[in-house]
């Protein structure tokens, strides 16, 4: 096997980045939405429900939009204005009462909304506060549950890359213990690829980045940089050998087996999930199994691919040195 990956190495390293350009320029694409009631199946009786009164009602949620003095002049004629102004918003479905005001001069305009998810949620808002900017009210908040979900379902999937980075850069203490940058370099490489796989994979099946999938990456990350500290900490010992492929040879022939029970009891604990009523439940076990094999492939495959590169490559690049030394003599 290590003869294998010697030889196939150049391809292997120029595949990844091909893989990595690729499933990258698709995460660039992924779009973040998060249907709270979609979680349920199709046949919940809850679901049923909202779902009988929201088609007769036009919706099942509502939101306010809160308007903080000073008001502008004929503040009633701007409250029914504004309303009117709202009501030609996407997502709008109607009006959720009338506009109500209070003796510190604040006013509030409850607005009944359409069943959307949080992303286009999220741009009604603030079309929301700019339309009563517009009209003269400089402190214009939009308020309630259902801005409080769409905001902090976006702001949660948005920040999922810093949760990944972080779990990365749970490799970089690695440095002191395999006494090595490039050995640690090589393991952030490999395991940032099923990153590119899982995001990509999204937005290439036109799914979007929901509050579930986007805690996948950084737990997931975090199981499976166990099996690269494993394997490199397992390199470095050996690397007493005559050659790197000896070395690579010896080490999985120590480390793999272990490595892939870990892996297969990850996988299937996951896909336990699927025995789950809730979809995202159900999504976020086919999707930690799927990244927690690419890991294993990425640690199994692709580290030791690296490895032997860097190896030719330092061994080509002091033949060429003394060549030259040899040459200016």
């Amino acid at each position: 096997m290590a003869r294998a990956l010697a030889r196939a190495a150049p391809w292997t390293a120029l595949g990844a980045l091909v893989f990595a350009l690729f499933f990258g320029w698709a995460w660039s694409r992924l779009e973040v939405d998060t249907d709270p009631l979609g979680i349920l199946p199709s046949k919940h009786p809850f679901r049923l429900a909202t779902d009988e009164i929201g088609a007769r009602l036009g919706g099942t949620e509502t939101f306010e939009l809160l308007l903080e003095p000073p008001a502008p002049p004929l503040t009633q004629l701007r409250l029914l204005e504004l309303q009117a102004k709202l009501l030609g918003l996407a997502g709008i479905a109607g009006p959720a009462g009338v506009p109500r005001r209070a003796e510190d001069g604040s006013a509030l305009i409850s607005m009944l909304l359409a069943p959307s998810g949080t992303t286009a949620r999220e741009g009604l808002f603030a079309s929301a506060e700019v339309l009563a900017r517009e009209l003269g009210w400089s402190d214009a908040h939009a308020t309630g549950l259902a801005v409080r979900i769409a905001r902090d379902s976006g702001a949660l999937a948005r920040g999922e890359a810093w949760g990944m980075l972080a779990s990365l850069l749970t490799l970089l203490p690695c440095a002191v213990i395999l006494r090595s940058v490039r050995l640690t370099l090589v393991g952030l490489l490999a395991n940032a690829l099923p990153c590119f796989l899982l995001h990509g994979g999204l937005a290439l099946a036109g799914r979007p980045l929901s509050v579930a999938s986007a805690m996948i990456g950084s737990v997931i990350l975090g199981l499976v940089v166990d099996d690269a500290i494993f394997f490199l900490h397992g390199y470095r010992a050996q690397n007493g050998a005559r050659s790197a492929r000896l070395t690579v040879a010896r080490t999985i022939g120590d480390r793999a087996q272990a490595m892939t029970v870990t892996t297969l009891v990850l996988a299937l604990g996951f896909l336990t999930s699927l025995a789950g009523k809730l979809a995202t439940t159900r999504e976020f076990g086919v999707l930690a199994s799927g990244s927690i094999v690419a890991a294993w492939v990425a640690n199994l495959f692709l580290v030791p691919s690296f490895l032997l590169l860097g190896r030719r490559m330092r061994v080509g690049a002091a033949v060429r040195g003394r060549r030259v030394s040899r040459a200016s003599v």
